[in-house]
């Protein structure tokens, strides 16, 4: 199966994401196999982290200085070469993760007798993230996108398989919850 890149399709689904995703996600129950779905990804998470290295060489400096300044700790700096390597390696970690979190979403809906393909529980997953991908970079909008995405991933539930709302957000809270502990775990031991 052939699949073109079209920047201006997916720029009209992520729009369609953000602003109707109740139809954007009773259309995409018809998509077929995951390879449009990570096209998808390829094309926004690039853009996401253009706007992240846009953000991080002209206004986390200035923003990072005046933060230090008024709590008076050190300033955490980096070169804009080292920034932009770790730019490169989140967007290709981002790619894989992608993967995961499809392995991942389809495991759990496995727990609540939900029966899903990978393809399935992989389009939810990269859709919903939507969000995340565009605006995980910038202070305060990060946390909005966070949400966002979590009502798009309720939303896309719903539509692939019927669900009630009810069990949507029990099969979405109860995901949440676990990784919010191994991610407080994994905290406590950088830290």
């Amino acid at each position: 199966m052939e699949v073109t890149v079209d920047v201006n399709i997916v720029f009209s689904q992520v729009k369609s994401i953000l602003r109707s995703p109740k139809q954007f996600f009773s259309k995409c129950v018809n998509e077929k196999g995951w390879k449009k779905a990570f096209v998808f990804v390829l094309i926004v998470a690039a853009f996401g982290h253009l706007i992240t290295l846009l953000y991080g060489i002209l206004f986390y400096p200035k923003i990072n200085t005046s933060i230090s300044e008024s709590l008076n700790i050190p300033a955490a700096s980096f070169s804009a070469g080292r920034f932009i390597v770790l730019v490169v390696a989140s967007y290709f970690l981002t790619l894989g993760m992608s993967f995961v979190w499809g392995v991942g979403l389809k495991f759990w809906l496995s727990l609540f007798k939900v029966k899903s393909t990978f393809t399935q529980a992989y389009r939810i997953m990269t859709y919903s993230r939507t969000p995340n991908y565009i605006f995980s970079s910038l202070p305060i909008i990060s946390i909005l996108a966070a949400f966002y995405s979590f009502y798009l991933l309720i939303i896309g539930l719903e539509n692939e398989y019927s669900l009630t709302r009810k069990k949507t957000i029990l099969i979405v809270v109860t995901a949440i919850i676990p990784f919010f502990i191994f991610s407080l775990f994994i905290l406590s031991r950088i830290s």
